[in-house]
């Protein structure tokens, strides 16, 4: 067996485990084994994997102070796996019956591979579809210029090979980083190309603790994307030196925007107008630049 799929449950999850565990039930290729970084739940919450499937399951317990050190705990657990394929998906999310088959086979010619979104309600139907290709056109790869102002690959849908895993094993962050997928895939595009795979698809679940899918207009949520951003560059100035320009014009905006009620009131008004945005993540406020020009500085 050379495939993981790899998932992450934590408290508040359970409500999740049966969809998802259903889900991997119904892929068309079986051959893979599901590894699950259990960060605080308890025995009985976890007794659902437990049970048989048609294919394996390992606990893994890995209970962390952080999403960030979750996530690097986990990939230095699974850079000395025995596995040449390992596919992310998020306790939340459901597949395609063919995502597992399809990611395998184009495993063999790529080593970072992100796959279709559609976009679910909570009871899984489909508010919108194949985001990504939507976005995308006709484009196969991303590169990091792609996702400086705004992220295009989740964990939800992203597939590494083992040298991929093995990079992400040397990855350091700091524990306030709350956007993880951001910083670790623009550390990763500084040196490779990300592969676009349409033809198998996640479907990414819309629910109130889903932090990407920003949905509100009010100024306390505004300044908390300029911060996600500011945060996020922070772990990526050896990246580019963009980023550090770019935190230095977002910080002094924020402080402009904190002193003025009436650029407050402008702002809000300017984005309770905008078309929401769920893809790319993070796109509501682009750039500094841009925000800039809204506002009028």
């Amino acid at each position: 067996m050379d495939t993981a799929f790899v998932t992450f449950i934590y408290p508040k999850s359970q409500q999740f485990f049966e969809v998802f565990l259903n889900s991997l039930n119904n892929q068309s290729n079986k051959n893979f084994k599901l590894l699950v970084f259990n960060d605080g739940c308890n025995e009985a919450e976890i007794s659902i994997f437990l049970k048989s499937y048609e294919y394996e399951i390992e606990i893994i317990n890995n209970t962390c102070n952080s999403v960030a050190a979750t996530r690097l705990n986990a990939f230095k657990y699974l850079a000395n796996q025995p596995f040449n394929n390992f596919i992310f998906g998020d306790i939340d999310d459901t597949f395609a019956d063919n995502r597992v088959e399809i990611i395998r086979k184009t495993m063999r010619r790529q080593n970072i591979i992100f796959n279709e979104l559609n976009l679910c309600d909570a009871t899984y139907n489909i508010i919108q579809s194949k985001m990504v290709s939507s976005y995308l056109e006709a484009k196969v790869y991303v590169s990091l210029d792609m996702v400086q102002e705004q992220n295009l690959i989740g964990f939800s849908h992203l597939s590494v090979s083992k040298m991929i895993m093995e990079k992400l094993a040397k990855i350091e962050l700091d524990c306030s980083v709350k956007v993880v997928d951001w910083v670790v895939i623009s550390k990763l595009l500084k040196e490779h190309l990300a592969f676009f795979e349409s033809q198998t698809c996640t479907n990414y679940i819309f629910h109130a603790n889903n932090l990407a899918l920003f949905d509100k207009t009010n100024l306390e949520e505004l300044m908390f994307l300029i911060d996600i951003k500011i945060i996020t560059y922070t772990q990526l100035i050896d990246v580019d030196k963009w980023y550090t320009s770019e935190i230095e014009n977002l910080l002094e905006l924020k402080k402009l925007i904190k002193s003025d009620k009436d650029m407050q009131a402008k702002l809000i008004e300017l984005y309770s107008l905008k078309e929401k945005k769920y893809y790319p993540w993070w796109a509501q406020i682009k750039n500094s630049e841009e925000l800039k020009n809204e506002l009028r500085i």
